[in-house]
């Protein structure tokens, strides 16, 4: 039975990167539904490994609080952090 509870990423993907000499990787993420229902809006991180957020998740796990939490620590604490919006009209 799967758990409720958020499971922290495991940065393998990152991982391999970094081990084949990339200095920086970013994660991206989307949220909402584009052209069927209005904008979509989608962010690239890059977080500082000397520097570690604790509790971050898949953001649909996560409660409103403790995603705003997060955004706030995210904000302060990513090396680059980057966040743009699509109209419906523009991605048809």
């Amino acid at each position: 039975m799967a758990s409720d509870s958020p499971s922290a990423p495991d940065f393998a993907f990152e991982a391999r990167a970094l081990s084949r000499g990339l200095r920086h990787v970013a994660g991206v993420d989307e949220a909402g539904r584009g052209p069927l229902a209005g904008p979509v809006v989608a962010a690239a991180v890059i977080l500082d490994d000397l520097n570690p957020i604790l509790g971050l998740a898949d953001s649909k796990k996560l409660t409103p609080l403790r995603r705003e939490k997060l955004y706030d620590e995210i904000r302060a604490k990513a090396l680059c952090c980057s966040i743009a919006l699509a109209t419906a009209e523009e991605i048809d």
